[in-house]
């Protein structure tokens, strides 16, 4: 195309490749026919994670880890699209299938079906000096064939949920080969595998395998380091941080003690199978080295002071991509910044406005490149990296072996309000200053809550009082329905710190949270 024109290619048609296609679209760029969006999925319909499948053979990661009972983590009227948001009557915390239908209808409301290729998945992606050249297979059936495409543009967005993550522990390999091992990419709901079960894993699937499987087991124990989970009925809950699960005992016969080991000296025996909520690898198999270079675990990749050069590739550990400008946009010899982006990397965030906020920043750097001013990036990526550096609660003061790793870890972990400042920033960037685009106190609020909203919810459904809740909620529509959605939310709010209150946490657990310079974040 013309240098004003662009033929874009979006990889994934998950939350994060339909916010992108649909910000994309409404740019006056698409509408006068400048810019052309296409999008790649790979599964039979849209939604990805959301998207639910059946568990797979062991030995192949299923397409999705959703399982049956799985509620969303947060709240409804903070995790959707700002553009859109659920229908009236949604109850505020749904399950999957709900999200999925969601997901639907805002493809159907921006008209982005006719953008999107479904079951075609990108099996390389390579960059000509000018041009990317994208080889699409057709996945409908067993070998489909393989084309080529010439794109302007490339935007991944394929999400983080496709490897799933086993963590390097000693004995593992061996409990694995006698089936005592399930990944919670396998979990769909609770089975028979013994008296005695172990969970690992502290974040939401962790805790909700611990609830469901205790059901199924007489003893289930829970190793959730700096969780919220507790102990109680037949769950006993390891939750310091020494309490980290350091090796398997290397018998796991069904006559032996099977005696697992924790980092504080512990020990747990008699257990009959283990179940990992540890987590996904980020993976990009269509990219070829040395556009994107696979980050082996003991080789140093972040400078160690800010007189040192960034490395000269992309690199992609099992935890990050760096480095990105923004969290987005590539700094690396082999393509330019405005060449690509990477589209929902960030946890530990609210993701779908997200998205949006990210593809709008995507538009401003597509449209003018000179808006990208690299060393500024360059310089916030040396500040982050002293800030975590500098974290005593992230990187321990004593020499440490695993620094490295550890930065990669929590590089695209936000903490606190550090996402919401991202998500200002990025719509700052921009060019959107307007006071509706930045984020509301209770939206903030209720993210750091979310914790507590959540268990008050599943105790409001567990009373059958979820529907009186959210019966006719938002059918105003417009301004008028959100805000009805809003007061629905200061009304479950005031619940979490009335119950605070009560327990006498409100100061440990409500306390204002600390405010995160913006140039440590973007």
């Amino acid at each position: 195309m013309s240098e004003s024109g662009l033929k874009i290619c979006i990889v994934g048609g998950g939350a994060a490749g339909l916010a992108v296609a649909k910000v994309f679209k409404e740019t006056e760029q698409s509408k006068s026919g400048l810019w052309t969006v296409r999008v790649f999925e790979e599964r039979e319909d849209i939604g990805g994670t959301w998207l639910s499948a059946p568990a797979t053979d062991k030995n192949i990661p299923p397409p999705t880890p959703m399982y049956d009972s799985i509620i969303t983590n947060l709240p409804h009227p903070i995790m959707c699209y700002q553009s859109y948001w659920f229908p009236p009557s949604t109850p505020l915390f749904p399950k999957a299938g709900v999200v999925q239908d969601y997901l639907r209808a805002y493809a159907k409301e921006f008209d982005l079906m006719p953008h999107v290729n479904l079951s075609t998945s990108i099996t390389s992606a390579v960059w000509t000096g000018n041009k990317w050249n994208i080889t699409a297979r057709g996945t409908s059936t067993s070998n489909g064939p393989e084309v080529t495409l010439e794109f302007d543009k490339l935007i991944v967005a394929n999400g983080h949920y496709h490897v799933p993550f086993f963590p390097s522990l000693p004995g593992l390999d061996s409990w694995r080969s006698k089936d005592r091992v399930t990944h919670s990419a396998w979990y769909r709901h609770p089975i028979p595998v013994g008296d005695k079960v172990l969970v690992v894993g502290g974040g939401y699937s962790g805790i909700d395998i611990a609830e469901e499987m205790s059901t199924a087991c007489k003893t289930l124990i829970h190793a959730a380091p700096h969780s919220v989970a507790v102990s109680h009925g037949n769950i006993v809950v390891h939750d310091s941080r020494a309490a980290r699960l350091s090796e398997l005992g290397a018998d796991a016969n069904p006559e032996s003690e099977r005696v697992v080991y924790f980092e504080d000296g512990s020990t747990e025996s008699g257990i009959d199978h283990i179940f990992l909520a540890t987590g996904y690898s980020l993976s990009f198999p269509f990219f070829k080295p040395p556009q994107l270079l696979v980050a082996p675990p003991s080789e140093p990749i972040h400078p160690s002071s800010p007189s040192d050069p960034l490395p000269e590739h992309l690199h992609n550990s099992e935890h990050h991509v760096f480095p990105l400008a923004r969290f987005l946009f590539p700094i690396s010899q082999d393509f330019p910044p405005e060449s690509a982006a990477f589209v929902g990397l960030p946890v530990r965030v609210a993701p779908l406005p997200l998205f949006e906020a990210q593809a709008r920043a995507i538009v401003k750097v597509f449209s003018d490149q000179s808006a990208l001013d690299v060393p500024t990036e360059i310089q916030s990526i040396h500040e982050r990296l002293a800030s975590i550096r500098s974290n005593p609660d992230i990187i321990p003061p004593e020499p440490n072996s695993n620094e490295d790793s550890i930065i990669a870890h929590y590089w695209h972990t936000f903490k606190g309000r550090e996402q919401f400042i991202y998500r200002d920033a990025l719509h700052a960037f921009s060019g959107l200053t307007g006071d509706e685009w930045k984020v509301p106190e209770w939206v903030m609020e209720s993210y750091e809550n979310m914790v507590e909203m959540r268990k008050l919810w599943k105790e409001i459904v567990e009373k059958g009082e979820d529907e009186k809740w959210c019966k006719g909620v938002g059918e105003k529509g417009g301004e008028e329905g959100k805000e009805e959605w809003v007061e629905v939310m200061r009304r479950l709010l005031g619940m979490v710190r009335e119950r605070k209150e009560a327990d006498g946490l409100a100061d440990k657990l409500n306390g204002p949270v600390p405010e995160v310079e913006p140039e440590k974040v973007v």
